[in-house]
């Protein structure tokens, strides 16, 4: 057989006259070509097409002339409804990102002119490559071990030297696949029905979101036909996981997913051809019940009925798939509510009579299964409600997973959100893909009860301007301004500008992938993401002030596995220790325009992941106002989901004023509290945020006795940990990772004597590593502090003793009689538990 290239050139050489050198794999003559094309692009594609069967992308003139028109032509062909490769959008998005060179000719040439003979060949031939079959998507149960079957009738030929690639996403929660050890995990076979046809394991090497390694490359396994032909009508089917050789099967994360990724692609002739096949949507459910977790507003009116719900969860914080029993609602010793469906999420309501603070609980009626609800602050006449949302997620049409209709209802139902955008990487998108993201929020949307926005994620290296989550106020006649034709913040924003009412845009500059703070639209990016799966990035919010421009702050947890608004615990090492981060948007009402007003004029403010109330004025004016120079009042006040730790005034990025309710004391207390923190600024610009600092090591006492221990704010137990040493009774061991926030392991102590010590060891590998012994009879006040110097960062370990209050409820105040212009105020907020909140920033008009 011929080169699949070669055949393919000849047929647009001849197709004028009806010739077909591809009735040899068993194909029909070529069907005409839907009109999906306006008559002007398709003359040009037609030219282009011959042009490619001559001469191959060689100039980097070619280069950049073929992308500018393969982009348009592969849009107009995904609105068809016909497979788009993951990551083509992709190599457009590289090539347009600059003028093309020499060495971008070598990279990508190839690759364009094999998309364009296959948009060719599939436009010739639609029914050429096949769709994949199985008998079962599932459920399948979290972090198991299952075989995965698909199967492929084969549509085209495929001789000696074709055959099939499996692959699998790169993102956390991947899965692990491999073709060397039958006994092993993830063992890939490849068999057909035709007993002529032998496969031979190899490899192809992959780059994009199926490589294995996001942003590089990586072989996965091809098995190529030696011999045989696999002839139209044969059936070949696709293994991964399969047992028959001893394996255990396929390990499926521990998270559950409305879409598994295993990605299959099949190659007529060579494995540096691949056809990519639509992914089938696998998917995975959890675990038998284990707690309960309740949702509601964090703000109610008195006696004003409010909506509740409570999810049955597992150990991983899935939706449970078992284990459901009647539920009892209290608030604090009263009965509000009673639960005697037996399913794994309920809605229901409740009122409050009484003013004030409601934490309530759920339990079992057999008292086996607990849990608590966000607090609700119940007020006479609420002026203002408070309503939580995501801006910043993903599924499987980027390098995440899960379906674009389970990742609204998630938001919806398990998460109980109020509002959210799902804001897929651009640089993996095409038309179809944004089209079916703006029908879904169409469909999702529930005025007054679950608001939905339009949004995708500009995703160009911080040296073209970083990555931000841009929202639209309606879904109607939008249209996305995506790298590949604006590949530079600056164009960016000029284009948004030019295509939307300012009003109707918000741009979101990113977290760990920051925006320039020093070159902005301040009409457009008036909010900053400063906290998210990946870490806390406070630097960043700090950084655009500094610069002049003034931005509210707001937190999204860039969640990638189908989870809005709760993140799911990992079994394995995971890419983040953090609990997420949620937006926050105060507002009269939770109407579509209403609170993206909110949203625009910064009445907004951040946390990681906790729903913290949280409710300040500033000289009279709600947060992320302007005010007069002078004298400057702050009231406000937190209703934590935890007890408060510590209420901080920012000015002008420096703490000036602080509210502590976990005292420390030169008296030995009992409770030892150890502070570990690591910076993630990255010192210079055009960088990503600095990452996780890695704290391992121990904590022996000597001289005290050890009564036991906590990590309050650790947030994966399968990840991080503190533990007894063997056989010591007197020594912790810990492994716990910082990212721009604080984290704590206490010890109980008694026994004390005055010359009671602690021997530290915090090794951080390249990060440095930190040994002490510490006298603790004698800490001075307010604890003792341990530089950590790492390169060009400071970070820090703190040891100190400490008398923990449980209030959750506190009002504070601060006052300052020097407020000058330009200067900026915030407030932060720590939690015992690791919650965090940070209010939109008060920003001091220029002159009166």
């Amino acid at each position: 057989m011929r080169p699949f290239f070669i055949v393919l050139a000849a047929w647009l050489a001849c197709a004028s006259s009806g010739a077909s050198p591809l009735l040899d794999r068993g194909l029909t003559a070529p069907s005409a070509v839907e009109p999906y094309m306006a008559p002007a692009l398709r003359a040009q594609v037609d030219e282009m097409r011959a042009s490619v069967a001559r001469q191959p992308t060689d100039s980097p003139k070619l280069l950049s002339e073929r992308a500018a028109l393969v982009w348009p032509w592969a849009n107009a062909y995904s609105l068809t409804g016909r497979p788009i490769h993951p990551d083509f959008p992709w190599l457009i998005a590289r090539i347009t990102q600059r003028d093309p060179r020499p060495r971008d000719v070598a990279d990508f040439g190839p690759a364009l002119d094999w998309f364009i003979r296959e948009f060719s060949f599939r436009d010739a031939y639609p029914d050429a490559i096949s769709a994949l079959q199985t008998d079962n998507l599932g459920p399948f149960e979290v972090d198991s071990h299952v075989p995965i079957r698909q199967q492929y009738v084969v549509g085209a030929s495929i001789g000696p030297g074709g055959g099939f690639a499996v692959a699998t996403r790169s993102y956390e929660g991947a899965l692990s696949i491999q073709s060397d050890d039958p006994a092993g995990d993830g063992y890939v076979t490849v068999t057909s029905s035709n007993p002529d046809v032998v496969f031979e394991r190899a490899s192809v090497t992959l780059p994009g979101m199926f490589s294995g390694s996001l942003g590089g490359v990586a072989e996965r396994p091809y098995f190529r036909v030696v011999s045989g032909t696999l002839e139209p009508g044969d059936v070949v089917t696709i293994i991964t996981g399969d047992t028959q050789g001893g394996g255990a099967g396929l390990k499926l994360p521990s998270q559950s997913s409305s879409a598994l990724r295993v990605r299959v692609f099949v190659s007529l002739t060579s494995e540096s051809e691949l056809f990519a096949l639509d992914e089938l949507p696998f998917y995975s459910a959890g675990l038998a019940a284990t707690a309960l977790r309740g949702f509601g507003p964090s703000i109610a009116g008195v006696d004003e009925p409010v909506r509740l719900s409570l999810r049955f969860e597992d150990r991983f914080r899935n939706r449970a798939s078992s284990g459901f029993s009647p539920v009892v609602v209290y608030d604090g010793p009263r009965v509000v509510a009673r639960l005697d469906d037996l399913r794994s999420w309920h809605e229901f309501e409740v009122k409050f009579a009484e003013a004030g603070p409601h934490y309530l609980t759920a339990r079992t009626v057999d008292g086996e299964l607990e849990g608590e609800f966000n607090p609700v602050l119940v007020e006479a006449n609420p002026r203002q409600r408070i309503y939580w949302g995501e801006t910043h997620g993903h599924t499987g049409f980027a390098e995440g997973a899960g379906t674009v209709d389970n990742f609204f209802r998630f938001a919806r139902e398990d998460a109980r959100l109020d509002f959210m955008t799902l804001s897929e990487h651009d640089l993996w998108m095409d038309d179809s893909e944004f089209e079916v993201l703006r029908r879904a929020v169409i469909e999702a949307y529930e005025p007054g009860n679950f608001l939905t926005y339009l949004g995708y994620e500009f995703t160009v290296p911080p040296a073209l301007g970083g990555h931000h989550n841009i929202l639209f106020r309606t879904p109607e006649a939008r249209r996305r301004v995506e790298r590949q034709r604006a590949p530079e913040q600056s164009l960016m924003l000029k284009t948004l500008r030019a295509e939307n009412a300012i009003e109707d845009v918000l741009v979101i500059p990113h977290a760990h992938n920051p925006g320039r703070w020093w070159s902005t639209d301040g009409d457009l990016e008036r909010q900053v993401e400063i906290v998210s799966n990946h870490g806390t990035f406070e630097w960043l919010g700090r950084a655009f002030l500094a610069g002049g421009t003034h931005v509210g702050f707001v937190g999204g947890s860039d969640d990638h596995i189908g989870h809005p608004g709760i993140r799911p615990l990992s079994s394995e090492r995971s890419g983040s220790d953090n609990f997420g981060g949620l937006a926050a948007a105060v507002s009269n009402a939770l109407d579509r325009d209403a609170l993206f007003d909110a949203l625009r004029a910064r009445q907004s403010y951040a946390t990681n992941g906790q729903r913290i109330v949280l409710q300040l004025d500033v000289n009279g004016e709600p947060m992320g106002s302007t005010i007069q120079p002078g004298h400057v009042e702050v009231q406000g006040r937190v209703v934590g989901t935890g007890p408060i730790w510590r209420i901080d005034l920012v000015r002008n990025g420096e703490t000036v004023a602080s509210r502590e309710y976990f005292d420390g004391s030169t008296t030995p207390t009992g409770r030892l509290d150890l502070r570990l923190d690591s910076e993630t600024d990255p010192k210079e610009r055009r960088s990503r945020s600095r990452g996780w600092r890695r704290w391992q090591g121990y904590i022996e006492v000597e001289g005290a006795k050890l009564n036991g221990f906590s990590t309050p704010n650790t947030e994966n137990v399968y990840t991080e940990f503190a533990r007894l040493s063997g056989e010591a009774d007197n020594r912790v061991e810990f492994f716990i990772r910082t990212r721009g926030a604080p984290k704590n392991l206490e010890l109980d102590l008694s026994d004390i004597d005055p010359d009671a010590a602690v021997r530290l060891l915090a090794d951080s590998g390249k990060d440095g590593r930190i040994e002490r012994v510490i006298p603790i009879g004698d800490l001075p006040a307010g604890g003792l502090s341990i530089d950590a110097p790492s390169g060009k960062h400071m970070d820090s370990l703190a040891l100190r003793w400490v008398s923990p209050s449980p209030e959750r409820d506190r009002q504070f105040s601060f006052d300052l009689d020097d407020a000058s212009p330009e200067d900026t105020f915030y407030v932060r907020v720590l939690q015992r538990n690791g919650g965090m909140a940070w209010s939109s920033p008060v920003k001091v008009a220029a002159t009166r």
